[in-house]
């Protein structure tokens, strides 16, 4: 049918496929309520339109991305009951203002095939059906109320989107795009989800960024709001524009980053100074005053050459933090000082930790550094200085300074240290005597003279 549907009596379609596939406006219409088996919708030229309610025992498909289905705002779909299936590529409109505007109020189906299929909230003082969307357009307004719903593909927000509960999560392969007004409630990533944002946009709840999942924002966006930056998943630091740091991108109140993955992945970028969960590098930090204090593991997989600044390694009692990679650290440095065990220090097999300036390694007796491989071969620590005290040391390579390491455990299969146990390490004894011997850990020999 190229023009339109118009009823004024009883049309029951029992079996079939009718399709709409004309080239401008189309209407379905009447006194009364028409009923379809199968329903397409081809017509990619303009809206279709209908002003009566109407029923789909079948499948309505909207076939093809540009087409677009726009109901009077008083239209339901499937009135007596849900019925059918829909699906398709295209667009259809929720322009309900009734209570309750939302989707599945206007198009009731037994069956909603959402993965292509794109709902746009069009009308005012809606709400969100919770439902799992593919793509999702608020060209509306939804500004209250709980709104909680899961998204596969695209959020499309060029009206206003700032409800005051509920949440939306965000599922593998989904983005964010902000044109309008977005303030999200909860924000959640999906476990092992990868999520894009192409916009700023701000959250008065919390941002739980979940479990192995990434979340990547252009390098223009900003996450801003009142809310909670969370989660145990991964934040990519992707702003390029000065300042290129963490806290520039991601403006939001609060950040507990315990057990986040802070990723710096983009280019000329410089640390901001927190206290961070787990850290990473993908991008580069090549030069400036970088400074950080880590509880977690730091990794790697860029460029990380800092021309001042320390990194503080500072994890719990009994922790393990492994440290993976190459770089170059200006200061580097680690303590047991607000420890009341010891912790260790675990470096990926066959890297190298050169540090331009001090490497501090400040443990304390029944509070021991351990520093070991994560395997059965060494790593290398290449120090312009070091300060080395209480630690105990495995399967290392020492390819700078020469240095001591005081109250310390040789572990095995090291080479270029100089390890004691005791307070001073001799590399040029001089005469020892029975009050005073310089090295209890060496073998020494003391010459008695019997008069």
């Amino acid at each position: 049918i190229a023009g339109s549907i118009s009823s004024a009596g009883t049309f029951t379609h029992s079996s079939g496929t009718l399709t709409l596939n004309g080239t401008s406006a189309q209407s379905i219409s009447g006194a009364s309520t028409t009923t379809f088996n199968n329903l397409t919708v081809t017509n990619v030229t303009a809206a279709i339109t209908p002003t009566v309610n109407f029923n789909i025992a079948g499948t309505l498909n909207m076939n093809g991305s540009a087409t677009i289905m726009t109901p009077s705002a008083s239209v339901v779909v499937n009135n007596a009951g849900a019925a059918g299936i829909i699906s398709g590529t295209g667009t259809i409109q929720v322009t309900r203002t009734a209570a309750t505007a939302d989707y599945s109020s206007q198009y009731k189906f037994t069956t909603n095939t959402l993965t292509s299929l794109t709902i746009d909230y069009a009308g005012s003082g809606q709400v969100l059906s919770n439902l799992t969307y593919g793509p999702l357009k608020i060209s509306g307004s939804i500004t209250s109320a709980s709104n909680t719903a899961s998204i596969d593909g695209t959020l499309n927000v060029t009206g206003t989107f700032t409800p005051s509960s509920g949440t939306i999560t965000l599922n593998n392969g989904s983005s964010i795009t902000n044109s309008g007004s977005l303030t999200f409630f909860n924000l959640t990533t999906a476990s092992t989800s990868s999520v894009t944002s192409n916009s700023s946009f701000a959250v008065g709840g919390t941002f739980t960024i979940d479990s192995s999942s990434v979340f990547t924002p252009s390098v223009a966006n900003v996450i801003s709001g009142a809310g909670t930056l969370t989660g145990t998943g991964t934040a990519q630091v992707t702003r390029t524009s000065a300042t290129a740091d963490f806290s520039s991108q991601y403006t939001i109140t609060g950040k507990t980053l315990t057990n986040l993955t802070i990723d710096y992945a983009g280019s000329g970028q410089v640390l901001s100074n927190l206290t961070y969960g787990h850290l990473k590098i993908s991008g580069s930090i090549a030069t400036g005053t970088n400074n950080a204090t880590l509880t977690g593991d730091f990794t790697n997989t860029g460029t990380f050459t800092p021309t001042a600044g320390t990194i503080t390694f500072s994890g719990a009692d009994g922790s393990t933090q492994l440290i993976s990679g190459s770089s170059t650290f200006f200061n580097l440095s680690a303590s047991t000082t607000s420890n009341s065990t010891g912790r260790t220090l675990r470096f990926t097999t066959g890297s190298t930790q050169n540090v331009a300036g001090t490497w501090t390694i400040t443990g304390a007796l029944g509070k021991v550094i351990t520093l070991e491989s994560s395997a059965a071969s060494p790593w290398t620590i290449n120090p312009t200085s070091a300060s080395v005290d209480y630690a105990s040391i495995s399967y290392s390579t020492n390819s700078g300074t020469s240095f001591c390491a005081t109250h310390s455990t040789n572990g095995g299969n090291n080479s270029g240290w100089n390890i004691n146990s005791g307070a001073v390490c001799n590399d040029a004894p001089s005469t020892p005597s029975l009050d005073a011997p310089l090295d209890t850990a060496t073998n020494q020999s003391i010459t008695v003279v019997l008069l």
